[in-house]
């Protein structure tokens, strides 16, 4: 039965890494200087192991190109729904509102059903807020007017209490 095991698992020889794929000549960097490192001396490496230095390897995304014209980081940034709440201190309600009406809110952007939106384009709405001249609130522009029919109003009720009141004497 020994045998007959051996020949299922094969030789009981440790199986030899694949040879390295060639890769496409890049632009040499700290990382590729620890990748060759490790593939010089496997054992230091992993002798190393918490000790060994820690390199963050760059996506393609994650570049910021100075040569862009484009200075400002933040532009691909997404907000959810609750970062925008609290941004404006405001509830779903008043987003609602801001979407509907004709302020000028950017428009969110749905991935898998969750509303974001461009930090960019957010700034930009509030700086387009910021340039509006700032509304006199209503009620002041016909304060006077309110108030003068309040003081006619009140003394008209004065004159009918007073005549009221002279007529319930007389009898």
């Amino acid at each position: 039965m020994g045998g007959a095991k051996r020949e299922l698992m094969g030789s009981t020889k440790p199986a030899e890494p694949p040879p390295p794929k060639p890769s496409l000549p890049s632009v040499k960097s700290a990382a590729d200087d620890v990748r060759a490192e490790r593939e010089q001396w496997p054992d230091r490496a992993r002798r190393a192991g918490r000790n060994a230095p820690q390199v963050v390897l760059q996506r393609h995304g994650d570049r910021h190109d100075s040569d862009s014209g484009d200075d400002d980081p933040a532009d691909d940034v997404l907000l959810r729904s609750p970062a925008v709440r609290q941004r404006y201190r405001c509830s779903d309600m008043w987003i609602y509102r801001r979407l509907t009406d004709a302020s000028g809110f950017p428009k969110p952007i749905y991935i898998a059903g969750i509303r974001h939106w461009r930090l960019s384009e957010l700034v930009a709405w509030e700086r387009a807020q910021a340039e509006l001249p700032v509304p006199k609130p209503r009620i002041l522009e016909h304060h006077d007017r309110a108030l003068a029919a309040l003081a006619e109003k009140r003394a008209e009720e004065r004159r009918k209490k007073a005549e009221q009141a002279e007529t319930a004497r007389e009898p």
